[in-house]
């Protein structure tokens, strides 16, 4: 079992390098106004089932990139005391199947038989991010980021960032969300 976790981590942090393949969402509530949030805080529960809890130097690198995202932005951030909003990261991995058919016809060979397509099955990692803006004030979500995508690799070092850093940079330009849209 630790196995299989390992390797679902390794997955996830597979996903936030591999930046050919994201698909990156959001939605998030019209009724709150993001022109009232100036300060925010992390969420440090551990959620169960979260990939990124297997692997702390990858939550470490998204957290980073998500702060200065969000810096960038004229947020600041607070250890303690009251904020405007807080900050989630979770991230989860899932096995898919994809089946492949290579041609629909078929046809007869006088010295073999009969012939037909080929098909190919083959199983992938999809991996998603999620970054998760809670009001503070209502306590209910405010604006949800999601980056989807086939894992592909990740290692702990400049270069690992800089892809961390890229692929949240991708996520965080919905944020805060220009008013009346979502996607």
């Amino acid at each position: 079992m630790k196995t299989i976790n390992k390797l679902l981590v390794f997955g996830l942090a597979l996903l936030i390098m591999s930046c050919a393949t994201l698909n990156v969402s959001y939605d998030y509530d019209r009724s709150v106004d993001f022109a009232n949030f100036k300060t925010y805080k992390w969420i440090t529960e551990n959620m169960p089932d979260d990939a990124l809890n297997q692997n702390p130097f990858l939550k470490k690198a998204v957290i980073s990139a998500v702060d200065n995202q969000l810096q960038a932005k004229g947020y600041k951030k607070q250890e303690s005391g009251d904020t405007d909003f807080s900050v989630a990261v979770h991230g989860r991995v899932q096995q898919k199947t994809q089946v492949t058919n290579w041609s629909n016809y078929g046809g007869y060979n006088p010295w073999w038989g009969p012939y037909g397509g080929n098909i190919d099955v083959s199983t992938y990692d999809e991996g998603t991010l999620v970054i998760d803006i809670i009001d503070v004030k209502n306590k209910e979500l405010a604006w949800r980021g999601l980056c989807t995508g086939i894992v592909d690799g990740y290692k702990n070092d400049e270069k690992g960032q800089a892809m961390v850093n890229e692929n949240i940079t991708e996520m965080m330009a919905y944020f805060p969300p220009p008013a009346g849209q979502g996607k």
